[in-house]
C-alpha cells in the first residue's frame, strides 16, 4: 500500500507546450484482452496487450505506453524530416483509440487524430452499475464484481477499492476503485489483470495536439472511416513539396526496415482496410 500512497499523494501537472496539452502518467495498469472480431470464426480470437495510465487527476487508456522521453529534434540540421509512423495490424481490437478519463468531472473523451485534424469527444460512458456482495481475489487483491447491460452487451465486472483509482480498460470507468477483470455474458469479449506498477518517473503523455475538436460519437466513427477509407489522399499531403520525404515499412516485431514507395503504401493501405472489414465485423458496442 506504500506505494499506492506514494502515487496518490504526488503532485500533479498539466501544461500547454506548443499547442500540445501534455499530463503526467504516475502509475499503469497492465491487461490482457481477447475478442472475437470475426462473427464467421468464434473460435479465433484477436488478442492483445492494453494499458491504463494513471495519473492524480486522470487516466488514459492506450495500446502503448508512452517513452520515459521524447526525442529532441536536431534544429541545426535542416535536412531532418518529422516521421510519422502507422502501424497495420493482421486483425484490429475493437478498441484502438485513446480514452482520456478525467475523475473529478467524470468526463470521458474518446481521441483520434485523422490526418492533420485532431478530434476528441467527450464520450458516454457506463453509469448504471449494479455492485453485488460477491467477491474474489484477483493478482493478489480482494475484488467486487458488478455487473451492467450496456450498448448491446451484458458485462461482468470486478473491480476493487485497494487501488482506489474510478477507472479502469476502455470505457469501464466510475465505480469506487480500479476495475480488473470485464467479461460479457456472449464470450466475445475478456480482459484481464496483468499487473499494476508504478514508473520510476512521471511520464508526459500528449494528450492533444493542437486545439482538439468536440464531436458526437457518430461523427468521430464516420471521420475516421472516411479517413481510413482515403489515407492515400494523407499520404500525399504529408509528402508533396519535400524531397527528403520518406516512407519507411518495417514488421511489428521491430525487424529491419525498408523504403517503399508512395504507390506501394498505397496499395499495402487499400489491402490492409479491406481484409480488416472483412474479418473485424463484430461491433463491440452493438
Amino acid at each position: 500500500m506504500k506505494r499506492i500512497a506514494l502515487l496518490t499523494s504526488a503532485l500533479f501537472c498539466i501544461y500547454s507546450l506548443k499547442a500540445q496539452t501534455v499530463e503526467n502518467g504516475l502509475a499503469y495498469v497492465k491487461y490482457h484482452i481477447k475478442f472475437v472480431n470475426d462473427t464467421t470464426n468464434k473460435t479465433n480470437f484477436y488478442e492483445t496487450n492494453i494499458y491504463t495510465v494513471i495519473g492524480k487527476e486522470f487516466s488514459l487508456y492506450t495500446l502503448i505506453l508512452p517513452k520515459e522521453k521524447e526525442p529532441t529534434p536536431n534544429k541545426g540540421n535542416s535536412s531532418i524530416v518529422t516521421s510519422r509512423s502507422m502501424a497495420f495490424v493482421s486483425g484490429s481490437s475493437p478498441i484502438v483509440e485513446p480514452f482520456y478519463y478525467k475523475f473529478k468531472s467524470n468526463e470521458l473523451m474518446a481521441l483520434g487524430q485523422f490526418g492533420s485534424e485532431f478530434t476528441a469527444l467527450v464520450d458516454e460512458r457506463p453509469t448504471k452499475w449494479n455492485i453485488t456482495e460477491e467477491k474474489k481475489e484477483i493478482g493478489g487483491y480482494e475484488s467486487k464484481k458488478a455487473t451492467i447491460s450496456w450498448k448491446g452487451r451484458d458485462y461482468e465486472v470486478w473491480f476493487t477499492e485497494e487501488l482506489p483509482f474510478t477507472t479502469g480498460p476502455w470505457k469501464f470507468t466510475g465505480l469506487p476503485g480500479l476495475v480488473l477483470e470485464v467479461t460479457d455474458k456472449s464470450g466475445d469479449i475478456s480482459i484481464t489483470y496483468e499487473g499494476f506498477d508504478m514508473f520510476d518517473e512521471p511520464r508526459p503523455l500528449t494528450i492533444f495536439q493542437g486545439t482538439p475538436k468536440t464531436v458526437s460519437y457518430k461523427i468521430f466513427l464516420t471521420t475516421k472511416e472516411k479517413f481510413q477509407d482515403n489515407t492515400g489522399a494523407y499520404l500525399e499531403s504529408l509528402t508533396s513539396g519535400n524531397p527528403n520525404s520518406k516512407i519507411m515499412i518495417s514488421s511489428p516485431n521491430g525487424g529491419d526496415s525498408r523504403e517503399i514507395s508512395i504507390d506501394e503504401m498505397k496499395a499495402i493501405m487499400k489491402q490492409s482496410a479491406e481484409e480488416d472489414k472483412k474479418r473485424n465485423n463484430n461491433r463491440i458496442e452493438l
